[in-house]
């Protein structure tokens, strides 16, 4: 079975239906005593909390939903019962104003929290709730006709007179807590987090209703007797057991399955428990409502977020969003070509500080912005030969593009013959092959030898000149010809070559960018120099000057 948002949703609907349905049912048949059941505190609160709390969990199953519906039915609802509402207005006092006080503080806290949320909020109420709400609460119920006669009560003094009392100041500041939880960004379905711990948690709540209240049992022999004596129960803690060890089992394989198949059970389970008790059959919808996805992961949003706390710096959250992706049997692959079609390059470039060599680029079709990216980023993957050789198969002028800045690089020498050769494959010229010993040496060399000759994917047809610190050669590549500056290299100068095209070097991606965007200024296609090849030129190997020269290539 595939799960899909119709599934989800249909469920979801079929849950509100019946949190509706039961609701209706449980009033329509106390409609001839409606007087009877509003009068009777105890019964009124545990049916009116179980029904919020089955709707608000169909609605959104989250602690968000949770801790309003706590608030709503312990704190709220209550306070409109005919004879709380007339008891306040029976007599007129000061009671009234914090009676008022508290509605309106409460509609607003709750109003605020269905937008914001975080930690900092949950402190913020939490403090609000146990230092000014409940106090004012208590002293909504004291008839206070003055208000210095506010000072011979003790805060809380009125909610301890019984386990009632202390249950719902419990509810309350729980309740206001988790209203203001932050909204969960759930990236992944897992079964434990998803199924087993909201399932486990959510019978907590109304099974304390049922056992502590609606049966008027308070001691732990009594909970026993009761639980042992109630069918209802039973089914209730095997579908809570049956919840926990599918998850544990079915982890990682059928997360989202399972948890459709716990809440249809405990949707069924709902109509016929209904028989015995409506009660019941809320309990059962508010646990099989606590599962139901609140949405089904979104790969192609959880990468764009990826991709976004990328460019941010979050790269705490940049691991969390590909942990989530790659759950979502996303690959490195996947991902990588994602960021080359988008032209992320920061994402492309931390994607090779995590997995270079893991990237198959096979797959990807926009390589070309895979080398751009490179570039700009001054970065080189450590499986460039690999990335060359897949160029060359698909994107013959990004491959020329990239073997050119290889060679602007201080690498390992079997990289830049790489990138050479591939140059020479490209442009279809050879490489340069001459017999070391029919090279002059450098005091004497004459810059003619390089005529006919490959530097760097550039075929020279003629030297322009030759000045006291350089030879400048004429180059061609695809018909148009190119002016490539080539320094002279001797003992006594390669000091200041070293340091001169060592910056360079390293600027060499800021300096072309700046030349292709400025219209005053010689627009540079390219550096080339290593600093090993310039120090074995040094040591007397004519060849390699002949073949990697420091150059600047120029229009």
């Amino acid at each position: 079975m595939r799960v899909n948002e119709k599934i989800v949703n249909t469920i979801r609907l079929s849950f509100i239906a019946s949190s509706l349905l039961v609701s209706f049912i449980i009033f329509y048949s106390m409609i001839n005593d409606i007087s009877l059941f509003l009068s009777n505190t105890i019964i009124f609160i545990v049916t009116e909390s179980l029904i919020t709390y089955a709707l608000a969990m169909s609605i959104k199953p989250c602690l968000k939903s949770i801790g309003i519906a706590m608030v709503i039915s312990s704190l709220l609802i209550p306070l409109f019962l005919p004879q709380t509402f007339s008891s306040m207005l029976s007599t007129i006092s000061i009671s009234i104003l914090f009676y008022i006080t508290f509605i309106v503080l409460t509609s607003l806290l709750l109003i605020f929290a269905l937008f914001f949320g975080g930690t900092k909020l949950q402190i913020i109420y939490l403090v609000i709730t146990a230092f000014i709400l409940l106090p004012i609460l208590q002293y909504s119920f004291l008839n206070i006709r003055c208000f210095s006669c506010i000072f011979k009560y003790l805060p809380y003094s009125v909610l301890f007179y019984n386990h009632i009392f202390l249950f719902y100041t419990v509810t309350g500041i729980l309740g206001f807590v988790l209203s203001a939880s932050k909204k969960e960004e759930r990236l992944v379905f897992n079964a434990v987090n998803n199924v087993a711990l909201p399932y486990f948690l959510s019978a907590l709540l109304p099974l304390i209703f049922l056992l502590l209240i609606l049966n008027n049992v308070s001691t732990l022999n009594e909970i026993l007797y009761y639980i042992i004596n109630h069918f209802t129960t039973y089914l209730i803690l095997v579908m809570i057991i049956l919840a926990v060890f599918g998850s544990i089992i079915f982890r990682g394989q059928r997360d989202m399955e399972l948890a459709i198949v716990v809440s249809l059970a405990s949707l069924g389970l709902a109509w016929f428990s209904f028989i015995y008790s409506p009660y019941y059959a809320l309990v059962f919808l508010i646990l099989g409502s606590s599962v139901i996805p609140i949405s089904l992961p979104n790969p192609q949003l959880i990468e764009n977020k990826l991709f976004s706390a990328i460019n941010s710096n979050l790269y705490n959250k940049a691991e969390k969003y590909l942990d989530a992706l790659l759950k979502l049997n996303y690959t490195y692959t996947k991902i990588f070509c994602d960021a080359a079609s988008k032209f992320e390059c920061n994402s492309i470039s931390w994607i090779y500080s995590k997995f270079a060599g893991k990237i198959i680029y096979n797959n990807c079709n926009h390589l070309s912005n895979v080398v751009n990216c490179i570039i700009s980023k001054n970065v080189i993957p450590s499986d460039a030969s690999v990335l060359l050789d897949v160029l060359v198969l698909k994107d013959k002028n990004s491959a020329e593009k990239f073997a050119s800045y290889l060679l602007t690089k201080d690498l390992p020498q079997p990289i830049k013959e790489k990138a050479k050769s591939t140059l020479a494959s490209i442009i279809g010229i050879t490489s340069n092959t001459v017999n070391p010993r029919q090279l002059p040496p450098l005091e004497s060399w004459d810059p003619n030898i390089w005529i006919g000759s490959n530097l760097y994917g550039y075929k020279i047809t003629k030297v322009l000149g030759s000045g006291g610190s350089s030879y400048v050669l004429v180059g061609e590549r695809n018909d148009q010809k190119y002016a490539i500056k080539v320094a002279k290299i001797s003992k006594s100068n390669v000091n200041d070559i070293l340091n001169v095209f060592g910056n360079i070097s390293k600027e060499s991606s800021n300096l072309q960018s700046i030349s292709e965007k400025s219209p005053n200024i010689v627009r540079i296609f390219g550096f080339f120099a290593d600093l090993n090849s310039i120090m074995d030129i040094v040591g007397g190997k004519s060849e390699v000057y002949y073949s990697m020269p420091p150059a600047i290539v120029m229009e």
